[in-house]
């Protein structure tokens, strides 16, 4: 009984029982105009003040020893070893131990109380400054006490108990303060052995009945409480109403009740005391006696306890439950509190709230009283997930789990009705916990498994539904089983799996047709349509059509067999057909969910089959009325696309402007975006809106950039003009920005392929340097040379170092100078053409034009026999075909003679290259026949036929068709 009671201890500590006054002499300031004294100093705790007042005194011996205490005082806490020091050394100091113990001892006693030293500190400084041992432990009382002020209780009993042994006269104290230590660290019993040694002191034995009856009743000393302190609870003495209290609790556990409540203020219920009477009346059946003892409403959590405990008692069920619920939360024994309540409202009738707080008490100590209130009630539980909790607590008892099991099936068909899923799965997690052979689970996993489905829960729903229909669970219930088969067979054919699809369908129909219920019903008719979708993927559009007819003939679902229809009219390329079913469906079903989407594929395939006006009508009534947005977007721009046909492009840029400042579909704004695209760039020559609308879809492009990609489109459309005019805006209006070399490479590169040549040389000057684009460059010497025949110009070019000096730049230049007459500078630069790259026949076309403009044979001879020059000589008379070309460029100035002695003299040559030898021969022989030596020219030809070296056989018929020619 002693866990109902509440006892709470007061310590009482009175700092008057040690009768220490503060008698501490006033210490004089030493400063001149004494406004401020040691004492003054100390009370403000200015430490440097009164050591710098200590330095200037000189004072009497019994002032040195108060003036040592405020120093003490002054330094304890801040230099104490340069305090004793300076005690020590200090020449007027003429103290010896004894004085300085006096004065530490003296300071002990008037400061300690006040909080100013600390115990600890007292016996260290003690013993620094030499105190003699006897009088060291008479500080041992002062230490325990500072030590038990901190609650410091170990070090307290251990100073307290030096006191005592040495019988200091201060024994009676460490007695008393040593007793409570022990008493309140739990040691009861060393605790009285300390306050029955205490001898007499008035002050003390005030005090000590308090702690003689809290250590008695602590050790269960119950018959010595009240033998020896239940006659003293009326004197005046310290704590005697607590000591009062403390009888009457051991009275209570003597189990006398009547003096126990005696002692008691039975008009307070409020005293702490009082729930262990209150306890003991209802214990002895008196509980009449308490509810009179109890009228107040300020009561605590235990006398309320009691309280609702006694009106249960006598029948007063409503005020019982009342003051239980308020316990509610509280201190006291929720289990406890349960109980009672569960008892109550069972004996109230009130199934629910009985019901509901014996399942609360079905893991606890009143387990068994709660599956007892339980099953009282069982037929009022409506909720099965209430059922699947009280299920696992009734597993063992068989009649209960029948009435469960089919309560849990109709609540969960409920729930099922009423799509309170939650509570399905509950009711059918419960019915597999009860391991009772049933169908009753797979009936409502059924039902859950089509929620789930439905919800997008399909893995776990496709696994549910497949697990059924294969272990053929759902027999009893044809109706739910075609409905599971529906609805699988739908996901397969979401999954593409048709011909798994199919099948189950099929078995679905079967099934479904012998339910009568209207969900059923509606499923049963929209197989066709599900059939018919299988049929359209599978491209069998014959079974297709068929299937969708029958939905016809249902008449549900006739919405969806017209699109299918269509669609299938459609795949069969029967686009009039389509048209008709889908004007069919937007006229007959305006409110069905695909009569939008049915007038705009009716308007596209109009459109394909060129009736332009008749879709137009449609994409306009869609963009003007229809609710679907996205539709409603895509007609406006299918309304551009056929002004844009038409050629109406101001209509067309109407309509997809529309677009943009209306939609928010990214989808359709890139559409409108790019079809004004087209237009700007097609149909309009304002690039301005051009670049415009690519910025808003190429947001990272730059507006010369987009210049620059627009001229390099017409370019590749072959639309050079456009190419043209919209890189000279890109030019002008970004003079230095990243495009513009880029943009006049391109231009001149169109001008050169347009043979724009004065224009492209007009371009190259203003924009290139030559020096910096060697292919230019060449362009334009191919332009001035051989476009233009501006050899002058070219000479000039060539001169400036702007063309390279290869082979066809050298050869140019050498041509162009002999056209402009300007022989000396090919006389000049003829050791540069001569030892060029250029190829032989080039260097015969030289000479054939030197030779033509009439470059006499002492010109060309002082040319060849120029030493001042030895690589042109030399390169000329040992090349064979230079021989050749130089003979008979002789020979064309009809100087024979120095044709054949060109040919006759360089034989040694000419015979290291037997084709240009029998070039060379056949010359020779033309310019004997013209000189009219024709033995010699025959002579000639007949050699050339008899030697023994390899000639090409086009060269051999050539000298064999001369000599023929010759003998006849």
């Amino acid at each position: 009984m002693r866990n109902h009671l509440f006892i709470s201890l007061h310590l009482f500590i009175l700092s008057s029982a040690i009768g220490i006054k503060m008698n501490a002499q006033s210490i004089q300031s030493a400063h001149a105009d004494k406004r401020l004294t040691i004492e003054d100093a100390m009370h403000y705790q200015v430490y440097d003040a009164v050591l710098k007042m200590y330095q200037y005194q000189e004072p009497t011996l019994s002032d040195k020893i108060e003036n040592n205490k405020a120093i003490l005082l002054a330094t304890l806490n801040e230099r104490p070893l340069e305090t004793t020091a300076s005690i020590r050394s200090h020449d007027k100091a003429q103290f010896n131990n004894q004085e300085i113990s006096s004065a530490l001892v003296s300071m002990i006693k008037d400061y300690s109380q006040a909080g100013i030293i600390q115990g600890g500190d007292i016996a260290a400084y003690g013993k620094s400054l030499g105190i003699e041992e006897g009088q060291l432990s008479q500080l041992n009382f002062y230490i325990g006490y500072e030590a038990f002020k901190k609650k410091d209780f170990a070090t307290a009993i251990t100073a307290f108990e030096t006191t005592i042994d040495q019988k200091h006269p201060e024994y009676n104290y460490a007695q008393y303060y040593s007793g409570i230590a022990q008493m309140l660290s739990g040691k009861y019993d060393v605790a009285l052995s300390h306050f029955l040694k205490i001898g007499k002191d008035e002050i003390l034995h005030q005090h000590l009945p308090y702690y003689l009856a809290t250590s008695h009743y602590a050790l269960g000393h119950y018959p010595e409480v009240i033998q020896y302190y239940s006659t003293r609870t009326n004197e005046r003495i310290q704590n005697s109403q607590s000591i009062k209290k403390i009888v009457a609790l051991s009275y209570y556990h003597q189990q006398d009740y009547d003096n126990a409540i005696a002692l008691l203020d039975t008009d307070d219920p409020t005293d702490e005391i009082f729930p262990a009477i209150a306890y003991a009346l209802n214990q002895s059946g008196k509980h009449q006696q308490l509810l009179n003892l109890l009228t107040t409403d300020v009561l605590s959590d235990r006398l309320k306890y009691e309280k609702a405990y006694a009106l249960a008692l006598t029948e007063r069920s409503a005020e019982a439950i009342k003051v239980f619920e308020s316990l509610k939360n509280t201190s006291v024994n929720q289990n406890l509190i349960n109980y009672n309540l569960a008892q109550l409202h069972s004996a109230s009738g009130n199934s629910q709230n009985a019901i509901a707080v014996s399942q609360q008490l079905l893991n606890t100590e009143y387990h068994d009283a709660g599956i007892r209130i339980i099953n009282n009630h069982l037929n009022a539980i409506e909720d099965p997930r209430q059922l699947a909790v009280l299920s696992k607590a009734l597993r063992d008892n068989p009649q209960s789990q029948q009435v469960i099991l089919k309560k849990i099936y109709n609540k969960g068909l409920k729930a099922v009705n009423n799509k309170n899923w939650d509570a399905v799965t509950a009711a059918i997690n419960e019915i597999q916990l009860l391991s009772i052979p049933t169908e009753y689970d797979e009936l409502l996993s059924a039902h859950l498994a089509i929620y789930q489905l439905k919800n997008g829960q399909t893995a776990q729903a496709k696994s549910k539904l497949s697990e059924l229909i294969a272990n053929n669970s759902l027999s009893s219930d044809t109706g739910l089983l075609g409905a599971c088969q529906y609805y699988l067979g739908y996901l397969h054919f979401q999954e593409e799996n048709v011909d798994r699809a199919l099948g189950l369908f099929s078995n679905a129909k079967m099934n479904l047709q012998q339910s009568t219920l209207p969900q059923h019903e509606q499923l049963s008719d929209d197989i066709y349509n599900r059939m018919g979708d299988c049929y359209v993927i599978q491209n069998d559009l014959e079974n297709a059509e068929r299937a969708y007819s029958y939905s016809f003939q249902n008449n549900r679902g006739v919405d969806h067999a017209l699109y299918q229809k269509a669609l299938v009219a459609e795949l069969r390329g029967k686009l009039y057909d389509q048209v008709i079913l889908l004007q069919e469906l937007y006229d007959d079903y305006p409110h069905s969910e695909y009569a939008v989407s049915a007038k705009y594929k009716a308007a596209k395939s109009l459109f394909n089959l060129g009736k332009y006006q008749k879709a137009e009508e449609l994409y306009r009534d869609l963009a003007n009325h229809t609710v679907d947005r996205d539709i409603q977007e895509k007609s406006i721009i299918q309304l551009g696309l056929i002004n844009v046909n038409a050629g109406d492009f101001a209509q067309a840029e109407q309509y997809y402007q529309r677009i943009l400042h209306t939609s928010t579909n990214d989808e359709n704004r890139m559409s409108a975006q790019n079809a004004l695209k087209e237009i700007y760039r097609d149909y309009n020559t304002d690039t301005e809106a051009y670049v415009a609308i690519t910025k808003e879809i190429e947001t990272d492009k730059s507006p010369e950039q987009i210049l620059y990609e627009l001229s390099r489109t017409h370019l590749d459309n072959g639309e050079n003009d456009k190419a043209l005019s919209v890189l000279d805006e890109l030019i002008q209006d970004h003079p230095n920005g990243n495009y513009k070399n880029q943009a006049v490479k391109s231009k001149i590169d169109i001008l050169y392929k347009l043979a724009a040549w004065d224009e492209y040389l007009l371009s190259v000057n203003k924009h290139i340097d030559l020096n910096e684009a060697p292919d230019i460059a060449t362009k334009v010497g191919v332009i001035l040379y051989e476009k233009n025949k501006d050899y002058q110009s070219y000479i000039a070019y060539a001169n400036q170092g702007y063309f390279d000096h290869e082979a066809s730049t050298v050869y140019r230049k050498a041509i162009a100078q002999i056209e402009t007459d300007q022989h000396e500078l090919i006389q000049k630069d003829l050791s540069t053409l001569c030892n060029a790259m250029i190829d032989d026949t080039q260097k015969s076309e030289i000479i054939q034009k030197l030779t033509t403009h009439q470059i006499s044979t002492r010109q060309w001879d002082q040319i060849l026999d120029n030493r001042s020059n030895i690589e042109i000589s030399r390169y000329i008379q040992l090349t064979p075909k230079e021989i050749y070309a130089h003979s008979l460029a002789l020979m064309n100035l009809n100087k024979l003679e120095e044709s054949i002695d060109k040919i006759t003299s360089n034989y040694d040559l000419l015979i290291t290259d037997s084709a240009w030898l029998a070039k060379s021969i056949i010359l020779l022989s033309d310019a004997y026949y013209l000189k009219g030596d024709k033995n010699d020219a025959i002579a000639a030809l007949e050699g050339l036929l008899s030697a023994e070296i390899e000639i090409p056989q086009s060269l051999i018929l050539q000298a064999e068709k001369r000599l023929n020619s010759l003998n006849l």
